[in-house]
């Protein structure tokens, strides 16, 4: 049963971490643009995946700030399956590709596995 509530208030902190996962994404595409032809193909095809997994968790997101109620609970685990198959993806491309890590003490260096959570899953 829908209510008139307002959306959860960790919506907030979702957006601003699904932005940080974009500023990544976008790190990792200008490292490989110095990487070498064969490999660059495979990064590129890694970085379409994480592209297209990045903009699942973007309507996911979107669904999420406009729900209410009880559907709210239906489509928060729908986006943490979406959003933890894209951090997974992410880190283990940051990691073929040899990126650092942001330091955790960093604006970037909130990496949690549930962005609304704020610690790991």
């Amino acid at each position: 049963m829908e209510t008139n509530e307002t959306p959860r208030p960790n919506v907030g902190r979702m957006e601003a971490q699904f932005k940080a996962l974009g500023a990544k994404l976008d790190k990792l595409v200008t490292h490989v643009e110095g990487v070498e032809a064969q490999v660059k193909t495979d990064y590129r095809k890694r970085i379409d995946d994480l592209k297209a997994k990045r903009e699942a968790v973007r309507v996911k997101l979107d669904e999420l700030k406009t729900t209410k109620g009880e559907k709210w609970e239906s489509l928060k685990a729908g986006f943490y399956h979406a959003w933890n198959d894209l951090e997974a993806a992410l880190k283990k491309l940051t990691h073929l590709t040899g990126e650092k890590k942001p330091d955790p003490k960093s604006a970037e260096g909130t990496d949690r596995s549930h962005p609304a959570s704020g610690g790991p899953a």
